[in-house]
């Protein structure tokens, strides 16, 4: 798991709302909800989310 986990988008002021229940899996979910935020709202810049993501 990558290190850079996005915990909020990084076009807007989006933070997912995910319960800290499970804390192996919250990182993972609030990644996907961020990305699945991002497909939705911002789907001309899916690609620039690498930039955010990538190691390095």
């Amino acid at each position: 798991m990558s290190q850079d986990a996005l915990t909020e988008c990084p076009f807007c002021d989006f933070e997912p709302d995910v319960p800290p229940g499970d804390v192996k899996t919250a990182p993972e979910q609030v990644t996907h909800r961020v990305h699945q935020h991002v497909e939705e709202e911002h789907s001309e810049r899916t690609d620039e989310l690498d930039t955010y993501t990538s190691p390095g």
